[in-house]
């Protein structure tokens, strides 16, 4: 990897493996208890990551097989940002060199142009002058040799019929807003053509050797920083809730070993052995989701939740005031003597009692030696670079409280999962058998 792009790329690495230290921080305090037995909690990185790549691969394979059977067309789009995203471009020689053309644009703002393109082409297909719904499998992924700057791979699911005046639609609603490298290619109705997605999701798999582990981790700080969802797809008719499989995942690996065969989707065992009712009540009404297993079932699900329905406008201005009131106390922080530097004992300057801004702004003492300069220098740096980022988030949240769309909260009352044996429900797990203790 290029000197211009090793930086920020353990910059993510020290991001992921530091957001994971502060999660088993948190979680050491917490203490699952069952009867007179406590378990510990902790967060295993790479076993999660690899969880979350199955599952997409997965949800994948199965919306693709349904679009197939129902005589879809798959499009498969990629689309870039143009120069002015980019922070490095490609010489002759394919080395890295900085990009003239660079504007200063960041990769969020880059990630919300393709998503804001990508709605676009999904949600605003029309025949005749009437919405006709596109179902999609899209990924976004980082440019490594152009300063991570993300572009998108998707594939479009539409009639055959349609296929020129979808391709018109893509060019009208991304004329002006991308890159000139876009792709446009139908694919046959073959079942392989999963493979051009299936390559992204599950590129980070694998996690046995230190180069993968940080690609992985790279990827993780990456998305984290820059709040972007890498992987996103229309639902499929026959695909469980999340929740529900992670769940019965966890508690009955040896079923799938037994029934799965491998490379098979689980999804598909899951749906032929396993029947399940969700009751979700919110306000004074019921919402009841059943499912029956297509074999004789050999496990039963039962779930009662409540959802809470919050106004994201809310939930922005409680993050907006926190991130006001932590630049407030950044710009009311005293800075002691001793806990910034130690100055050189030849210097009279001390820095206890000095306001914050008006440390930002003093000039540097000069009887110091180099070393204790260059520290000084390097913490005015990240200070103001840390006011810089707060900010810029604050900025962006102002905007987005204009937003009055609002976001589902769910809280599990029940959960309980029966197997079936010789004709009886027995009851191997209960939600109400475990109890939360903070310590």
């Amino acid at each position: 990897m290029d000197k211009l792009t090793l930086k920020d790329f353990n910059k993510y690495i020290k991001i992921s493996k530091r957001n994971i230290i502060k999660q088993n921080d948190f979680l050491s305090n917490i203490k699952v208890k069952k009867g007179n037995s406590f378990f510990d909690l902790e967060y295993n990185f790479f076993n999660e990551n690899k969880n979350n790549s199955i599952y997409n691969k997965y949800k994948s394979e199965l919306l693709n097989n349904e679009m197939i059977k129902d005589g879809y067309l798959p499009v498969f789009v990629t689309n870039t940002l143009k120069s002015s995203f980019h922070a490095y471009k490609i010489k002759n020689n394919n080395k890295v060199k900085k990009n003239p053309k660079y504007k200063g644009k960041t990769i969020q703002e880059g990630y919300n142009v393709l998503k804001d393109v990508h709605r676009n082409i999904y949600k605003n297909f029309k025949i005749k002058g009437k919405n006709v719904p596109v179902k999609f499998l899209i990924v976004y992924e980082p440019h490594k040799k152009k300063g991570f700057t993300p572009h998108s791979h998707a594939i479009y699911y539409i009639r055959p019929e349609y296929l020129n005046k979808f391709k018109n639609h893509i060019k009208n609603k991304s004329k002006n807003k991308l890159g000139k490298q876009q792709e446009i290619v139908p694919l046959d109705q073959d079942s392989k053509v999963i493979v051009y997605i299936l390559k992204y999701i599950t590129k980070n798999l694998k996690n046995n050797d230190e180069k993968s582990q940080d690609f992985a981790h790279f990827l993780d700080g990456w998305k984290k920083t820059n709040k972007i969802r890498m992987f996103n797809s229309s639902k499929s008719k026959n695909q469980p809730p999340r929740f529900l499989f992670n769940k019965f995942s966890k508690n009955n690996q040896d079923f799938f070993k037994k029934y799965g065969k491998e490379g098979q989707n689980l999804f598909k065992v899951f749906n032929k052995f396993v029947s399940y009712k969700i009751i979700t009540k919110f306000k004074n009404e019921e919402k009841i989701v059943e499912h029956t297993a297509t074999k004789k079932d050999k496990f039963f699900i039962f779930v009662k939740r409540n959802r809470n329905q919050k106004v994201k406008k809310d939930i922005l201005k409680k993050e907006l005031e926190t991130q006001k009131n932590i630049l407030n106390s950044l710009n009311n922080k005293k800075f002691a003597n001793n806990s910034l530097i130690k100055i050189h004992k030849n210097t009279k300057i001390k820095l206890e009692n000095i306001n914050f801004l008006d440390f930002l702004t003093c000039d540097l003492p000069t009887k110091i030696n180099i070393d204790l300069e260059n520290k000084i220098k390097k913490q005015k740096i990240e200070i103001e670079n840390n006011i810089k980022n707060i900010n810029k988030l604050i900025q962006d949240l102002d905007i987005k409280t204009k937003n009055k769309n609002k976001t589902n909260i769910y809280k599990i009352i029940d959960f309980k999962i029966y197997k079936n044996k010789k004709n009886k429900n027995k009851l191997i797990y209960d939600k109400k058998d475990f109890e939360i203790i903070y310590i």
